[in-house]
């Protein structure tokens, strides 16, 4: 299963969401049950925001990442696919947590 592949990559696999990300535009090559079971663990509680793998704090990068892969999923199901994850909970915690008082996006409250 792919979760359980990408939750034993090392520490320095930073890159895991972004690879997720271009990975869609091949969609044939994907187990989409897996894809949805992994991404819908990205999402954390309270904040709302999505972490890129496990054990990893949320941030304002991941959320464009995992965001994205939600936003080409979402397009690629059809019907009525009950929602996966908590659409509100991330627009929250990007306009709470991740507006940079000079402008753009920052990573995190603290940088």
């Amino acid at each position: 299963m792919l979760h359980k592949y990408v939750d034993t990559l090392p520490p320095e696999c930073q890159h895991i969401s972004r690879f997720m990300y271009h990975k869609l535009t091949s969609p044939r090559y994907l187990d989409m049950s897996s894809l949805l079971s992994w991404l819908s663990a990205r999402q954390h509680a309270p904040e709302g925001g999505l972490g890129g793998r496990t054990n990893k704090l949320v941030d304002g990068c991941y959320c464009h990442w995992i965001g994205g892969c939600w936003a080409l999923v979402s397009a690629a199901i059809e019907g009525g696919q009950r929602e996966l994850w908590n659409r509100e909970g991330l627009l929250r915690y990007i306009l709470c947590c991740c507006q940079n008082e000079r402008g753009g996006l920052r990573d995190k409250p603290s940088k």
